[in-house]
């Protein structure tokens, strides 16, 4: 049987979602390197590398085998992710389209431990990281001074916002302000504001995990 790998519960996800990586179809015992890499929309790579070893039955699961060594070691369900550096030295991760496009990380399995990326992998995948949900709704905003991006999610429970029930933070402290009148769809465990800016302040006014109060005070 040809190896295998594949990414739990899916091939796509939010970016801070966690994944289970599996690999089937090994033999018995193989050692075997794992490898992830990605390019930024500058075209700068990063990767990540670490020896595993197969069980008795050829399967590899990343929750529950350790890494032997690599960029890092013991068992770590999220390692090939969290361990991705530069190719280029202290290069930075470039993503700005958030909204059309996702973090593509591509997942290979190489024979031995010296995993010599030159060779034909024995299996791989690819993990689409998205940013934003499928069905959310991105919405400018330009109201006064106010600037901002407003992400609403899909749903069927609305509520209605009007001119004057909108809420931004300054220096900890809440004040109402003029806003245009819109039907949110609100869902309390994703829906999120982002970053509201007045021009004379460099500080964000209202930042993720304010929607709560906010939409409890539209009510």
């Amino acid at each position: 049987m040809a190896a295998r790998v594949w990414l739990e519960p899916g091939y796509k996800c939010l970016s801070d979602e966690p994944v289970r990586v599996r690999v089937g179809g090994l033999s018995p015992l193989q050692p075997v390197t794992m490898r992830a890499g990605l390019s930024d929309e500058k075209g700068e790579t990063f990767g990540s590398a670490a020896f595993y070893r197969a069980d008795e039955r050829g399967e590899l699961d990343l929750n529950r085998s350790p890494s032997l060594g690599g960029h890092y070691t013991g068992t770590e369900p999220m390692g090939l992710f969290w361990s991705l550096t530069p190719v280029k030295p202290f290069s930075r991760l470039v993503k700005r389209d958030v909204a059309g496009s996702p973090l593509r990380v591509h997942i290979e399995v190489f024979d031995g431990h010296d995993g010599d990326a030159q060779e034909r992998p024995l299996a791989s995948c690819v993990n689409e990281r998205w940013f934003m949900k499928e069905g959310v709704t991105r919405i400018p905003v330009r109201e006064g001074r106010v600037r901002g991006v407003l992400f609403v999610p899909p749903g069927k429970t609305s509520h209605e916002v009007d001119s004057k029930t909108i809420i931004h933070i300054i220096s900890n402290q809440m004040y109402c302000i003029s806003f245009i009148k819109y039907s949110f769809c609100f869902n309390a465990s994703k829906s999120f504001i982002d970053c509201f800016f007045i021009p004379a302040s460099p500080k964000p006014l209202l930042a993720f995990g304010a929607c709560n109060h906010l939409f409890r005070l539209a009510e």
